[in-house]
């Protein structure tokens, strides 16, 4: 009788593995997926401190200057976000000027690259043109719109 139990007991133990097997790759399945969707929720809220204000990373535009042309020739940036453009001239010397926010990179050659950082402090439409030579009146301009 005692045989016939222990074959029972073997038996049912048999039939259980591979349930407990795929009970045991479900929950490291669910574990794994957990884990990675909270790792990039770990942001902690830091409480707002009148007066104080944290630098950001500038948004950096890649923009490109040739004949009598910007591309893009219209960008769009938010008041307050630090910006930084650069430059990379195709053909002949160029620069780039934005009088409402003192930003001006200094005046490169074909292939050179440049670059001027600011932030601007005001929404609106602000032009930005090359000053060399009339490159502006020859259409080498383009409109920041600051929202």
């Amino acid at each position: 009788m005692e045989e016939v139990n222990n074959t029972q007991a073997q038996e049912v133990k048999k039939s259980m593995m591979p349930m407990i097997v795929m009970a045991v790759i479900v929950l490291v399945a669910f574990g794994s997926v957990g884990f990675f969707l909270m790792r990039g929720n770990n942001t902690r809220a830091t409480p707002a401190v009148e007066g104080v204000t944290q630098e950001s990373a500038p948004a950096t535009i890649e923009v490109e200057g040739g004949s009598f042309y910007y591309k893009p020739n219209e960008i769009r940036v938010k008041v307050g976000q630090p910006v930084k453009i650069v430059l990379t001239t195709k053909g002949g010397m160029h620069d780039f000027v934005l009088d409402e926010f003192n930003a001006k990179t200094t005046r490169v050659g074909d292939g050179q690259t440049t670059s001027v950082e600011f932030t601007p402090d005001k929404a609106g439409i602000f032009e930005f043109y090359c000053s060399v030579g009339n490159h502006r009146a020859m259409g080498m301009k383009g409109n920041l719109i600051v929202e």
